[in-house]
């Protein structure tokens, strides 16, 4: 089968597709700004603050407050004598002693050290405490605190590490040792499972990934809680991308279709979201089978279901999916529908302003003059390249450019094949003089191959020398 664009042109590769980071709050990721949680930690940090009275020692700050507002009213005697203040004060006072003598000793004390470290941001120590408290030696609320704790520490690392999952781990642990779990609970240690396999996968260890998402349907299948479902939603899709990267492809368009049918008819964005990624995600592998008729139905199922979505989320799956078509109807040497696909892909997206849809529209063009030079129709390809040149030529997004590095080199090989070389290499040189101090390597690779092209038509052009 062909690839789209070969040497240098539009991408043929699917991987963009495969991929969880959308499939779950982003896990933090893909975002194109630091989260408002991440510059508050490292501002916590940076300046080593403490955490305020009002969280360090709550009771304290309450009597406190109470005794400076009481010394500041007038008349303080006779409400003094009302209301009994000074006598709420020393009760208030008492229960504070009463929790510091609880909280001086054993586990009471690894509680209170894990919330200053939560307080501060620190939550690698907040985890190292966690990890030496046993569940036997809590009650039932200092489990469910070290549940919410460890819960907490996991999402606030959020760099993949191990410490991060031994947190969702430690959640789980503290969970599952508690007499009963209402549902917010549930839904942490739901989460906590799902993140433990994206940072599972993210470590290399796919098999572990897999059956931790196992373990999440295991748990929660038969939950009506829409946080719960969503959970399982999030680890079958999950569960099909560790599959595919294990090169079991057929088990991974199996954990795509569960999604699709336990949720296809789901009304929720999120959950419609997750349906639409794994339709793609089953044409990305069907492909990849090379069961090409198979992937332009579950790309076109995308369509019938989303194309009139008006959510963000969904117009990007529907955009991912009419490229996807054109590049399986590509390379089934189906061109004339390729180009028609890429060219309403293109009509439907082509004014939009999102960066991942201004990223496919240029994705789309690239391999719509790619076809279109396939079928020798040389000019019409050239107008397109041409097009996306001045469309996107002022971008600075890296996935843009890499569009815009393609759509002058397919310019320049196209020239080529015209003998038009001279034009060729002015396209070739564009592409250097544009991208020749790009530190990305996918452009300094486009580079390459334009400054390649460049003297291989040197050489060619060369007198050769005179007999002597």
């Amino acid at each position: 089968m062909k690839r789209e664009g070969g040497n240098g042109g539009a991408s043929g590769s699917s991987d963009a597709e495969l991929t969880e980071r959308v499939a779950i709050d982003s896990k933090g990721e893909g975002q194109a700004v630091l989260s408002a949680q991440t510059v508050f930690d490292e501002l916590i940090q940076a300046l080593g603050l403490e955490a305020p009275p009002i969280l360090s020692d709550p009771l304290n700050f309450f009597a406190e407050d109470m005794a400076r507002q009481l010394s500041a009213e007038e008349e303080t005697t006779d409400a003094n004598l009302i209301y009994g203040i000074d006598g709420v004060i020393a009760r208030i006072r008492s229960a504070r002693e009463r929790e510091e003598d609880t909280e001086q000793a054993g586990a009471g004390a690894t509680l209170e050290a894990v919330r200053n470290a939560l307080r501060s941001s620190r939550y690698k120590d907040a985890i190292q405490d966690l990890a030496t408290l046993q569940t036997d030696d809590l009650n039932e609320n200092q489990r469910e605190e070290a549940a919410n704790a460890s819960w907490t520490a996991g999402r606030g690392l959020l760099d993949n590490s191990e410490e991060e999952l031994l947190a969702y781990e430690l959640t789980v642990k503290f969970a599952d040792a508690m007499a009963s779990l209402d549902v917010g609970l549930q839904e942490s240690v739901a989460k906590s499972l799902v993140y433990a396999g994206m940072t599972l996968r993210d470590l290399e260890r796919i098999e572990e990934a897999v059956s931790v998402y196992d373990d999440v349907v295991k748990r929660f299948g038969d939950a009506k809680a829409f946080g719960l479902r969503s959970q399982v939603a999030n680890a079958l899709f999950n569960k099909g991308v560790g599959l595919n990267d294990l090169e079991r492809g057929d088990e991974a368009l199996a954990a795509y279709g569960e999604v699709v049918e336990q949720y296809g008819d789901a009304a929720e964005t999120e959950l419609r979201v997750l349906v639409a990624m794994a339709l793609v995600n089953t044409g990305v592998g069907l492909a990849a089978l090379e069961r090409g008729e198979e992937a332009i139905v579950a790309y076109g199922r995308v369509e019938e279901r989303f194309g009139d979505a008006t959510e963000a989320e969904l117009r990007e799956q529907v955009a991912r999916a009419m490229v996807g078509m054109g590049l399986v109807l590509g390379e089934l040497d189906r061109n004339e529908e390729a180009v028609a696909s890429y060219s309403e892909m293109v009509k439907r997206f082509g004014d939009a302003t999102e960066p991942t849809l201004r990223q496919f529209v240029a994705m789309a063009m690239v391999n719509k003059g790619y076809r279109l030079k396939d079928m020798d129709r040389m000019e019409d390809a050239l107008a397109v390249f041409d097009q996306l040149v001045e469309r996107f030529g002022d971008a600075v997004e890296l996935d843009i450019e890499e569009q815009v590095a393609k759509a002058l080199l397919n310019k320049g090989f196209t020239l080529d094949a015209m003998d038009r070389n001279e034009e060729a290499v002015a396209a070739y040189e564009e592409v250097v003089a544009r991208f020749g101090d790009a530190e990305a390597q996918i452009l300094r690779d486009q580079v390459a191959h334009a400054k390649a092209q460049i003297e291989s038509a040197k050489s060619e052009t060369e007198e050769p020398p005179e007999d002597e």
